[in-house]
């Protein structure tokens, strides 16, 4: 939430909108097993999937 190493707030629009681009399922993949510098599970390994792809939906879900 805080835009640590360039991650997208949540709310901002115009930062998600070329990752929405790619789809859900992306979204959920880069969250659940990390993506350039953002770890797998943002870190938090004991996180169940479902766990995250909800974080994500939340993060999400003021710019839909």
């Amino acid at each position: 939430m805080t835009g640590a190493a360039g991650a997208p707030k949540r709310g901002d629009a115009d930062a998600w909108a070329p990752r929405q681009e790619k789809g859900i399922d992306t979204l959920y993949d880069h969250a659940i097993n990390g993506f350039q510098a953002m770890p797998p599970k943002g870190g938090q390994v004991s996180l169940s999937d479902d766990d995250v792809k909800a974080a994500v939906d939340y993060m999400l879900e003021p710019t839909l």
